[in-house]
Formats: C-alpha cells, structure tokens, sequence
C-alpha cells in the first residue's frame, strides 16, 4: 500500500441473515479531496429475485423478473 491510499480486501458487508456482500477497493489520493479516485469491486455472488426486488420500490421491475430465480451480481464502480 502506498502513501494516500486506503485499501479494503474482502470486506463483508451483511444485509440480512443470508445475504452478504464481498467488496475490494483502493482509495487514492487521501490527502487532496480534488484528485481523490475510488475503485471498489463486488466479489461475485449469486442471489435470489426476491431479494432484489425487496430492495427496490414495489412495481419498479417487469413481472417476469420473479421468473429468473437466481441472479449472479457482480460490479465494478469508478470514481474520480
């Protein structure tokens, strides 16, 4: 790890009792808020419809989102 920067390997970040995420990230340039840049991964995972749909407002996904079952999530997030 280098000077201004924070990292996160394998951070779990529980949702529920049997929902999880795994994130990795680097934070860079700590020390100057102007040129700060995120980079965080979520390990892939699968979950199921209904937890999905639990998390967004009731109506927001088509009716045949239930039918999938499992969905493998995984995602990649930069900021500068």
């Amino acid at each position: 790890m280098r000077d201004n920067e924070a990292r996160m390997d394998n951070l779990l970040a529980q949702i529920d009792e049997k929902n999880f995420l795994k994130l990795n990230g680097v934070v860079r340039n700590l020390s100057n808020p102007l040129q700060t840049s995120v980079d965080i991964s979520i390990v892939p995972l699968e979950t199921s419809t209904d937890f999905i749909s639990g998390l967004v407002p009731a109506g927001t996904l088509p009716p045949e989102f239930a039918k999938v079952g499992k969905i493998h999530l995984r995602a990649d997030l930069r900021v500068s």
